[in-house]
């Protein structure tokens, strides 16, 4: 049982899509991500939940399933990063900070990546989406997974969005 699903915002990966038994009234989504070696996201997803989502790392160590909820806190980013292997190269750097910045949000705010490009080795500019209003920014991504904004303008209202997970 299971369909590829083509593109998932925000992160725009190919997904396993599985169907949990009726019961259960959900649905799990498991998409690999290019800079893990060793780990997987996961995605729930329940009718009755409305637009709540809930997020995991999951790992697997021999027939054991590691899983970190994430629910915004970057510690809990790198500690999947750690568990999962984390492998950043200039081509998986872009998805990588879509990824931080859905994940592990500052001061409450996650940001989401409207388009990104690299300029130079690990470091990136972006428009993004930030408590409804459009910035230019410019980042340094760090082998060990830090993100480092370096520059961070204002652009402009952008539409309300919100960040559904379940904690």
């Amino acid at each position: 049982m299971g369909r590829l699903v083509t593109i998932w915002h925000p992160l725009n990966l190919p997904i396993v899509h599985y169907a949990l038994p009726e019961a259960a009234e959900a649905v799990a989504e498991v998409a690999t991500m290019p800079f893990w070696t060793g780990g997987k996201l996961v995605r729930l997803s329940s009718p009755v939940w409305g637009a709540v989502r809930i997020y995991a790392a999951m790992m697997e160590r021999g027939r054991a399933r590691i899983f970190i909820h994430l629910t915004g806190n970057g510690d809990q980013v790198h500690q999947a990063n750690g568990l999962a292997g984390l492998d950043l190269s200039e081509a998986t750097v872009i998805p990588y900070l879509r990824f931080f910045g859905f994940f592990a949000r500052d001061e409450g705010s996650a940001f989401l990546i409207l388009r990104a490009r690299q300029v130079e080795p690990f470091i990136c500019t972006a428009v993004m989406l930030v408590d409804g209003e459009m910035r230019d920014a410019r980042f340094a991504v760090h082998p060990d997974g830090q993100v480092e904004t370096l520059e961070n303008r204002y652009r402009g209202r952008g539409p309300r969005w919100s960040f559904p997970l379940k904690r």
